[in-house]
């Protein structure tokens, strides 16, 4: 299940799918998600990008985003669809760098509990509207959300506990766009949501221990078992998980680099 999220238009947009097995008589379609990528990865960055650095007037330029993502939601609804597609059709190659200032976009993540979601959404619409009152900002992109399954394979998996949903608000990283994601995190970390490390930019050593809890202390058991003189320890993560914090420094051996956010 994805969901496309717009706030400001007070719409989500919900596209399901499910498995059925192929015969040699299944006509698979393709052209649907081909203009689905499309709007997604470059037209929908690219004219985002344009309403917000050339039309100064506020009004003028939410009445520009808010009618061209309408648009998007009646196209998703009436011509998104499928009998029988390949799942390699819904994916998204992007390039190592993007097609170009204008069209690249950026996002973050939080999950919240299944049982939580609907609650926990509504709050984030009310967020990202008295946000704009208050700053002026807003995300000029649809977010998005997945439902992701139980999974407890990894230790800071984000459906450690049970099934979650996402709201992941994306922007053409326009001016103001870190300072909301300060504020996104820490209402997603009142709402009991939990982050995805190299999706999440911006968080606390607070917001994290809130959301892992006790599998800090178990991660760092192990960290330290396997290394014990904190050579894969960078600052990124010194600083969000208190790895290594007993060390007096670290070995001039270790390479430090900070996840990098998708675009």
């Amino acid at each position: 299940m994805t969901l496309y999220i717009n706030p400001f238009t007070d719409r989500v947009t919900v596209e399901l799918r499910r498995y059925h097995p192929a015969s040699p008589a299944t006509r698979f379609t393709t052209h649907q998600w081909a203009l689905r990528n499309l709007v997604w990865s470059n037209v929908g960055p690219a004219y985002s990008h344009f309403v917000w650095t050339y039309v100064p007037i506020p009004a003028v330029r939410d009445a520009l985003l808010n009618g061209f993502y309408r648009l998007v939601d009646l196209t998703l609804v009436g011509v998104i669809r499928g009998q029988a597609t390949h799942a390699t059709d819904q994916q998204i190659r992007y390039p190592e760098v993007g097609y170009g200032h204008e069209s690249r976009y950026t996002f973050s993540i939080w999950a919240f509990p299944e049982e939580e979601y609907v609650d926990s959404l509504r709050a984030y619409f009310g967020f990202c509207h008295d946000y704009y009152r208050s700053t002026g900002y807003r995300c000029n992109i649809t977010n998005v959300g997945y439902r992701i399954a139980h999974d407890t394979s990894s230790l800071f998996s984000y459906s450690f506990h049970g099934g979650v949903i996402t709201f992941d608000p994306v922007s053409t990283g326009n001016p103001g766009w870190e300072a909301f994601l300060t504020a996104y995190n820490e209402f997603c970390s009142q709402r009991h949501g939990t982050p995805l490390f190299n999706q999440t930019n911006l968080l606390t050593r607070d917001q994290v221990r809130t959301a892992f809890g006790d599998r800090l202390e178990t991660f760092e058991g192990f960290r330290r078992r396997f290394d014990p003189h904190s050579r894969l320890v960078n600052p990124y993560f010194r600083e969000l998980l208190g790895s290594g914090d007993c060390e007096a420094s670290l070995p001039s051996t270790s390479v430090a680099t900070r996840p990098a956010r998708k675009k």
